[in-house]
């Protein structure tokens, strides 16, 4: 029985999350730093729940994408602006989320996958792109990993 359970314990660490996840791409087509508004798409909020246990309610928890993206870029030094604005075009990034699904990483675990796109508003020429993914203890947690590893990646460029 305890050789049993040691298999079992073995069997989920290794598909545990921390050691499949592909690493973070990013496409730089011009400079992020040379703007410094950003309009950030809305999302959406994405809500997981831990379930329901024996007649008490589990945990749950709500997070918009959107507000991590502009949460990141206001402590990188960006002023979001509710709308783009001729006069201030060309200073500002459109920032937009996108979730790309789920990739399984074993039998209990799977990665959530998104990608950032980041236009300059004038021209709408691509000026950076990451795709990233993420793996947490809940599908909020996935998502908040995945925006920070795709931001990270594209201004550690």
């Amino acid at each position: 029985m305890k050789k049993l359970l040691l298999l079992v314990i073995v069997s989920i660490s290794l598909t545990s999350c921390g050691v499949a996840l592909k690493v973070p791409t990013a496409v730089t087509n011009g400079n992020p730093h040379n703007y410094t508004y950003v309009y950030v798409i809305p999302t959406a909020a994405v809500t997981s729940s831990s379930g329901v246990y024996d007649g008490y309610g589990g945990v749950t928890k709500t997070i918009s994408p959107s507000e991590v993206i502009s949460g990141y870029l206001m402590q990188k030094g960006y002023t979001p602006i509710p709308s783009v604005t001729d006069d201030l075009a060309d200073k500002t990034l459109i920032v937009s989320y996108g979730y790309t699904g789920r990739r399984p990483l074993g039998w209990f675990a799977y990665a959530s996958c998104i990608i950032i796109q980041m236009r300059d508003a004038k021209t709408h020429q691509m000026v950076a792109s990451c795709e990233s993914e993420g793996c947490g203890s809940d599908e909020t947690d996935d998502i908040l990993q995945a925006i920070h590893n795709g931001l990270n990646t594209i201004f550690a460029k």
